[in-house]
């Protein structure tokens, strides 16, 4: 019979150097992130709190005046006049709109902030709703003029329509 012996005793393992400097080298880079991370926090927080500090003072310093129900009524009416010589668009788009008529499609409105004028482009089948629809914008208190440019006769989806262009002066 042969023998086999045993050996229960631990053998050292090989360590491989790169492995361990790699290793190494992905801890040191770790914390030095988590560090970089945490500094950033505390920079992004210190931020936010001199944001609202700076809110918190603008909102002390502005003053506030007590007026009079007539100063506020004369304050709301600047605030209008203002908003209507910057901003007409709105009054003057709500005026094409309440003579708007269903025969009518606009085809481009371009709009002349120096002449103070609208060119509209529209077509329409029945040609009488050229007029119907200047006696409308004319009945409009924005606008102070309206003049019929020209008129040509075009197709549309195989059928003869017409195509005007209209100026509108406010």
């Amino acid at each position: 019979m042969k023998m086999i012996s045993l050996n229960h005793s631990l053998q050292a393992s090989h360590t491989n150097p790169i492995a361990n400097a790699v290793l190494f080298i992905s801890v040191v880079i770790l914390l030095i992130s988590l560090f970089f991370l945490q500094r950033s926090s505390v920079t992004l927080q210190q931020l936010k709190n001199e944001q609202s500090e700076y809110s918190r003072s603008a909102d002390s310093n502005s003053v506030t005046v007590k007026l009079t129900e007539k100063e506020q009524a004369e304050l709301e009416a600047v605030k209008a006049a203002i908003n209507d010589i910057v901003m007409p668009w709105p009054r003057l788009f709500s005026a094409l709109e309440a003579s708007r008529l269903k025969t009518i499609n606009v085809l481009s409105l371009e709009p002349s902030v120096r002449s103070k004028s609208f060119h509209i482009t529209a077509v329409t089948y029945p040609v009488e709703e050229i007029l119907t629809y200047i006696t409308q914008l004319k009945q409009q208190d924005e606008f102070t003029a309206v003049s019929l440019i020209s008129t040509e006769t075009v197709r549309v989806d195989g059928q003869n329509a017409t195509q005007f262009e209209l100026l509108v002066l406010w």
